[in-house]
């Protein structure tokens, strides 16, 4: 298999534009100088990266990746998902695999564990939310959860940028952000949503969430009908999008039961001290899955689907 530490590298050298210094590096890897040196030419050797040491201490030094290292470590990980120990399982989930390499592992072992025992599905683990609102989430593991359950109106590509998701159609006005929602898309209740439920859960953000210091530059939202509402800036914000995809910004619609419902695959039926059971969400407009499954941080728990 492909080392894993290439995907630790990417994910160290992006976080710093590729400007680095050696020393950062081992302190990284936990490993001397002259061992991440080591490490560097073997990786070079390989054919993975192109390494250019550092001319002089203190200086910083060049690495270009050659691979495709993320692809080729999630293929070796999903060829041998059906042998590998929920530990081992929980060591891979926790690397740096982008959003969406990390979704397509979660579908894998999601089909593999299908054919298991029912008791075999449900694994303890450390911490569970009682509770799941997304703009207040805080912790890895409600937002692994967010990630199944709830939508957002933009999501992130691939390759970084932002796309449309649960808008069709948004466009810059002056100061005023003119954003028009898909009309085929339904809560787990049936409900359709409308512009009313972005709304609500803008408002909440605005005012009384975690992260109210990155929308309080709303001035204003209007719901001009049930497809389209504006939001009106104090002059118009760099990247606003960004932060519309972000899973705290996830749109969901509160009719007074326990858990919020969403727009996504599955609806949370349970949350107890041991596993979080899910159901389908009937009205989820990509179709279904046989069954789902929870990721959380400190251990591995899977989710079982009510039909």
């Amino acid at each position: 298999m492909v080392d894993n530490r290439l995907l630790k590298l990417k994910h160290f050298l992006e976080q710093r534009d590729y400007q680095f210094l050696l020393i950062d590096l081992s302190e990284y890897f936990e490993v001397s100088e002259r061992q991440i040196g080591r490490i560097l030419k073997k990786w070079q050797e390989d054919g993975f990266i192109e390494y250019i040491s550092a001319s002089g201490r203190g200086n910083n030094a060049k690495i270009q990746f050659l691979q495709d290292v993320e692809s080729l470590i999630l293929e070796d990980v999903i060829n041998s998902v059906k042998d590998l120990s929920v530990e081992e399982l929980q060591d891979f989930l926790e690397l740096p695999f982008s959003e969406k390499s990390l979704h397509k592992l979660q579908m894998t072992i999601n089909n593999v564990i299908t054919n298991v025992n029912e008791e075999q599905i449900f694994v303890p683990y450390d911490f569970l939310p009682k509770t799941i609102e997304p703009v207040n989430i805080v912790t890895t593991e409600e937002a692994q959860i967010v990630f199944q359950v709830y939508e957002t109106l933009y999501r992130f590509t691939a390759d970084g940028n932002i796309q449309r998701n649960l808008i069709s159609y948004d466009e810059w006005i002056d100061d005023e952000l003119h954003l028009y929602l898909k009309k085929e898309v339904s809560f787990s209740n049936g409900e359709m949503l409308v512009a009313d439920d972005v709304k609500k859960v803008l408002d909440t953000l605005r005012t009384n969430s975690l992260y109210s210091k990155i929308y309080n530059n709303i001035v204003d939202i209007r719901v001009v009908n049930n497809f389209k509402l504006v939001l009106t800036f104090e002059g118009e914000p760099k990247l606003f999008e960004y932060s519309l995809a972000q899973r705290y910004s996830s749109i969901y619609k509160d009719v007074g039961e326990r858990y919020l419902l969403g727009t996504g695959p599955y609806a949370i039926a349970n949350i107890d001290d041991t596993k979080v059971e899910m159901m389908n969400n009937p009205f989820y407009r990509g179709g279904n899955t046989r069954s789902s499954y929870c990721y959380v941080y400190k251990g591995l728990g899977f989710c079982k689907v009510r039909e």
